[in-house]
């Protein structure tokens, strides 16, 4: 389960791994609003009728870099066109 691409950057799946435990709730809340703030971000440079938000299928679609930010790789969304 190898989730780098060569970047400075993790899944958080792999952290998960790593720690062999959950994150706690402050750290919880801290990558709810990096992804929250990175889909406001991309939501903002897209122009309207472009392809529809995609979906956050799991840990493993979120990736934290060394200073904490998050960027997130989404899937399609399904049966939308």
């Amino acid at each position: 389960m190898d989730c780098t691409d060569g970047e400075d950057e993790l899944c958080l799946e792999e952290i998960l791994t790593l720690y062999s435990q959950p994150i706690n709730e402050e750290q919880a809340w801290a990558v709810c609003y990096q992804c929250c703030r990175w889909l406001t971000q991309k939501q903002r440079r897209k122009e309207k009728g472009v392809s529809p938000p995609g979906r956050i299928a799991g840990p493993g679609d979120v990736r934290i870099r060394k200073d904490g930010t998050v960027k997130l790789y989404q899937q399609s969304s399904p049966g939308k066109s």
